[in-house]
């Protein structure tokens, strides 16, 4: 997936019928200027879009850019994964070796929330929670719709806890990694988290230079209306008022102008 396809398809799905079919055949022929997820062509579609629609923000764009960019290494890297960062937090957390909420590994099995072990001495293990057991409620709601991760947000934010245990009868194999299995997977996921920050940063100065830019020519054209000028600029007809000036304007539509409009007298002569 191209970082391209990643934009168009997230801004699809977040903002259903936003973008037109012209609107994505301008973006493909931006795309085809350059080299495929270059960071040139990004900026540029990133641009053309915040431009046009006033709905979408840069970061948004630039972590869908990023997202597909990772998930295009998966086919020669299986240990490729982009995360978000809520996501790469709960990431660091298990790596981290610290242990909070009620005491117990547990996994996501058949939508279901099985247990894989109590932990020694903490409130599961001297509840009698067992191996296999699956957690049917937290707090007295029930968690049958909630995935794993949102069930374990539930523990660590709950001092008292109520479950209800459904003992199983077929056996769950469950195959722990060794730790240094886990070490090395997150050195690797750390790399490519290390690479994925570095061109979101490169984008960001590259917007950052594209309005500083746009600001300076909006500082000059407010120079030249102002009479401040240093009279390099040479009037084609009798000094008259500025009435459209040079850069971007909303009415009627959001767009660039090129130019410079001029209203004087009509019959007014033309100095060429």
């Amino acid at each position: 997936t191209s970082a391209f396809e990643g934009i168009i398809k997230s801004t699809d799905e977040k903002y259903p019928g936003l973008l037109s079919a012209q609107d994505k055949d301008e973006l493909e022929k931006i795309k085809d200027k350059y080299p495929e997820d270059s960071l040139d062509s990004i900026v540029e579609i990133i641009r053309k879009l915040i431009e046009e629609k006033d709905e979408l923000k840069s970061d948004d764009l630039i972590m869908c850019a990023n997202e597909s960019i990772v998930k295009g290494l998966q086919n020669k890297d299986k240990y490729a994964y982009f995360f978000y960062p809520e996501n790469y937090k709960i990431m660091i957390e298990d790596y981290s070796g610290h242990i909070s909420g009620v005491g117990m590994y547990v996994n996501q099995i058949d939508e279901k929330i099985v247990v894989v072990k109590p932990i020694e001495n903490t409130p599961a293990y001297r509840a009698g929670i067992k191996a296999d057991d699956v957690i049917m409620s937290v707090d007295g709601q029930s968690i049958e719709s909630k995935n794993i991760d949102e069930v374990i947000a539930v523990e660590k934010e709950r001092d008292y806890y109520e479950h209800l245990v459904e003992r199983q009868t077929a056996l769950i194999i469950i195959t722990e990694k060794k730790r240094s299995d886990l070490q090395e997977i997150y050195n690797q996921k750390f790399t490519l988290l290390t690479s994925a920050k570095k061109n979101t940063t490169q984008l960001e100065y590259l917007l950052r230079q594209q309005e500083a830019e746009a600001k300076m020519i909006e500082a000059y054209l407010a120079s030249l209306r102002e009479g401040s000028f240093s009279g390099k600029f040479l009037w084609p007809t009798v000094r008259g008022r500025i009435s459209s000036g040079f850069g971007y304007r909303n009415y009627p539509r959001k767009a660039f102008h090129y130019g410079i409009d001029i209203a004087v007298p009509y019959g007014s002569p033309i100095f060429a």
